[in-house]
């Protein structure tokens, strides 16, 4: 387990999702995509084509 762990709270949403790495079941670093109440999505980390 690792220690302490530093959150920074932005906004409520009402959905997420976050992407496991390659060949493992931990979760990607700064890799996901978000949907607030209003709709609006926010992805971090994606390559967009």
């Amino acid at each position: 387990m690792p220690g302490i762990i530093e959150l920074e709270f932005r906004d409520l949403y009402e959905g997420g999702i976050f992407v496991a790495r390659r060949a493992e079941k931990v979760g990607a670093k700064k890799r996901y995509a978000l949907i607030d109440y209003k709709g609006n999505l926010e992805v971090r980390g994606f390559e967009s084509t």
